[in-house]
């Protein structure tokens, strides 16, 4: 196995494809390698002879240095691609390698990397380092239903309208099992279209297997529409992890969203370690499952782990923060989120457990319970210091959601902490009687300056605020619940116990409550 040199600087007729002596183009470097060969790009942009680049036969290849080399289609190329794959590859010769390169889709082409379907072949594709820029409508489209795609260490720039990292169009998987990993994803983009940044989307049947690993990503992602960074539906296994980004948008986004498909359910995914600033007017930073379907969001197990969430204030809007979607029975564990309209949301769940969270001066529901069964928010924290007003519902509330009404929903052993109650709508809030929750063992910390046999801390069958302490205790869902009153010195030490630095990424581990 040797490596053979091409690029600027080189010739195809003196050249010898060694490293002081290179091939000028890429097709003659081919023609002068065998199987195993390395072709190595030198430094510089390197514009194709006649149209775009093929990666055809058992080569690997990679940049002499690291995105040192910059591939380029010919000026007059309508290929709509800066390199695509072939049907010419093997599953014999897995892996199929190309390292370190740089893509430029600058001429108006779609897409920097193309990755054709072959509906035969288990093809291991690993692609490293590669520096994807300026495409139109994909960096990466990724074409293939089967085999396993690997894309590690990828930087992507520019104003692509639709995806970064498009799968299958809806069909991934439909040619045999796949898996998808993606490590290491930094992208700075921004767009005026409708966008989802990494698309992975299934199939919708049972008979493969569809599997993604979503780790390391990061950057900026921007759009005036619509935005999502990481959506897979429908994916059979999912882990999504060890993230760090910024989701922008003026009208609705989502930070990662998984759901599944009525024959292509997704089991026990995990967004783990995730740690987000989510710019949004409405939408959701992470989404285990669809809030309000209309049927099942197919997703089974799995849950949310150790996340944190910012979100921007917003005076009318409503953003969300981590959420369990409809038919799902997860969880929401460890996580810190603040200033977003509702820091967590329970909503039409079949069975939830959402504990061990931090709520911090979030401008709505703190938690917010939707026409769930079987849901236990248990020894979370919930701080208010007065920077935001919070509206619309109690901090901790139980509501009905698309006509269905919350069901043995247990919230019990939170600490919820605040500095001024004028700046709050309630400390908890039953919407109605159809509600069937249980309020046990809550301990409520309020500065000593209010009255609590006047003052109406809670909500009680209504919109607005109802009950004293008193009044809430001799309600028959709440039982142990307490109020406890303290300086405001004091209050202000607790509630700085539960704030994140600006540097903070990852959760809150283990029990709020002792």
């Amino acid at each position: 196995m040797a490596d053979v040199y091409f690029g600027n600087g080189g010739s195809d007729s003196t050249g010898d494809g060694s490293e002081g002596n290179p091939y000028l183009n890429f097709d003659t470097a081919v023609s002068n390698s065998s199987g195993g060969d390395t072709l190595k790009g030198v430094d510089g942009e390197i514009r194709h002879q006649s149209s775009a680049y093929v990666f055809d036969v058992a080569r690997s290849v990679e940049s002499a240095n690291y995105r040192g080399c910059i591939l380029k289609t010919a000026v007059s190329s309508s290929a709509g691609y800066v390199l695509r794959t072939s049907g010419n590859l093997t599953a014999g010769n897995n892996p199929h390698v190309i390292r370190n390169m740089a893509m430029d889709a600058e001429d108006d082409q779609n897409v920097c990397l193309r990755i054709i379907r072959d509906a035969s072949e288990d093809l291991e594709l690993d692609f490293y380092g590669l520096d994807l820029r300026n495409a139109s409508l994909y960096p990466i489209n990724n074409e293939m239903r089967r085999g396993t795609q690997r894309f590690f260490n990828t930087k992507l720039t520019g104003s692509p309208t639709t995806s970064l990292l498009r799968t299958g169009g809806s069909a991934m998987a439909s040619d045999g099992d796949q898996t998808i990993i993606v490590d290491g994803f930094d992208a700075n983009v921004s767009t005026d279209s409708s966008h989802t940044s990494i698309n992975l989307d299934k199939v919708d049947n049972l008979t493969n297997t569809a599997t993604a690993k979503i780790s390391g990503v990061t950057g900026v992602y921007t759009s005036s529409d619509f935005n999502s960074v990481i959506y897979c539906n429908g994916v059979d296994n999912v882990d999504i992890e060890n993230c760090n980004f910024t989701v922008n948008s003026d009208v609705n986004a989502y930070g990662a969203f998984v759901e599944g498909k009525a024959t292509a359910a997704t089991a026990s995914s995990k967004i783990k370690n995730l740690n987000i600033r989510f710019n949004s007017p409405a939408g959701y930073a992470i989404s285990h499952g669809r809030s309000d379907n209309g049927s099942s969001s197919n997703v089974t197990a799995g849950g949310i782990y150790g996340c944190t969430v910012r979100g921007k204030y917003y005076s009318a809007n409503t953003p969300h923060g981590p959420t369990l979607g409809e038919g799902t029975d997860g969880e929401i564990l460890g996580c810190h989120t603040s200033e977003i309209y509702a820091g967590y949301l329970i909503s039409k769940t079949t069975d939830a457990d959402v504990s061990g969270n931090v709520a911090f001066n979030c401008y709505g529901p703190n938690f917010y319970i939707k026409g769930a069964t079987d849901c236990t928010v248990a020894r979370n924290a919930v701080v208010q210091t007065g920077k935001l007003i919070q509206r619309t519902n109690g901090l901790l509330a139980v509501n009905h959601q698309g006509g269905v009404d919350t069901v043995a929903a247990l919230i019990t052993e939170n600490i919820i902490i605040v500095l001024d109650i004028s700046k709050i709508h309630s400390l908890a809030q039953i919407v109605d009687s159809s509600q069937v929750c249980s309020f046990v063992s809550n301990v409520y910390y309020i500065p000593e300056s209010v009255d609590v046999d006047t003052e109406q801390l809670f909500s009680y069958q209504s919109s607005t605020p109802t009950d004293t302490i008193s009044q809430w205790l001799a309600r028959t869902e709440v039982t142990g619940d307490e109020v406890i009153q303290l300086p405001l010195s004091e209050l202000s030490k607790m509630a700085n116990k539960y704030k994140l630095s600006t540097a903070s990424s990852g959760g809150i581990v283990g029990s709020i409550v002792g």
